[in-house]
């Protein structure tokens, strides 16, 4: 029996797709049994390295997002963001914040107490207020959900540290997102806390940069996905809180 030829430099083991009749050859115009690879084989290969490829990929930006996510909480419980954390900039209320595509103002917050009903736990709503717009060129929401969170909360009391549960633009009736080319419009966002909570004179808040580009700790060459994501610098204010009547319905 004659063994396969082993592939040399000048001659690749795999050309192109076109040219390759091992995987697209019909029954009987293959190689015979023994002698070389069975058809399907080289697609069956390229099909598992892809699965491997789209794993991992997948898992370094779940860690890339915990990874800065988890950051961030961990000074805020540590009593964070004070003088020594320099990327976390002390910052007044109504100071201008240019963060990546968006420039926000904050000035103030309030506090409601959430009664409990038949349908629900009584809770404190800690509402911030300001302004916001957008200097790109498509509508686009600061990201506010989960590990992502691009704006946190501090109980100082307790010191647990929340994203926020909502957001609204404008009237908050239907837009999403702030709109390119508008002056700056009323924008809140909502933190949800346990019923514990009790308001101070002011409420801990901050706002993490936006950088844009890929988030994946690991990069392949194949992977040019880009978006804007938190970075490692931000900003911290003490904002003024008001208490407003308990909510009943």
């Amino acid at each position: 029996m004659t063994e396969p030829a082993t592939p040399s430099a000048e001659s690749p083991a795999h050309t192109d797709p076109a040219s390759d009749s091992r995987a697209h050859s019909s029954p009987g115009t293959g190689s015979s049994p023994g002698t070389g690879s069975s058809p399907g084989t080289g697609s069956q290969a390229d099909l598992g390295r892809t699965a491997v490829h789209t794993w991992r990929r997948g898992l370094v930006v779940v860690v890339a997002a915990v990874a800065v996510a988890g950051l961030l909480a961990t000074v805020w419980r540590l009593g964070g963001f004070d003088e020594q954390q320099r990327p976390f900039h002390q910052i007044s209320p109504g100071t201008p914040i240019s963060a990546g595509p968006f420039e926000l103002t904050f000035t103030e917050a309030t506090a409601q107490h959430v009664l409990k009903t038949e349908y629900r736990d009584a809770s404190w709503k800690v509402t911030v207020i300001g302004t916001g717009r957008t200097t790109g060129d498509e509508t686009i929401a600061p990201q506010i959900s989960g590990t992502g969170s691009m704006m946190l909360a501090r109980n100082q009391t307790t010191g647990e540290v929340k994203s926020p549960e909502s957001q609204t633009f404008d009237s908050g009736e239907s837009s999403r997102g702030f709109t390119p080319g508008l002056a700056p419009v009323r924008y809140t966002v909502t933190f949800e806390f346990d019923d514990g909570y009790r308001p101070d004179a002011s409420l801990r808040f901050a706002v993490a940069d936006q950088i844009y580009g890929n988030r994946a700790l690991i990069k392949t060459d194949d992977d040019d996905e880009k978006e804007w994501h938190n970075g490692r610098d931000g900003w911290r204010m003490e904002l003024p809180l008001s208490e407003l009547p308990p909510q009943k319905d």
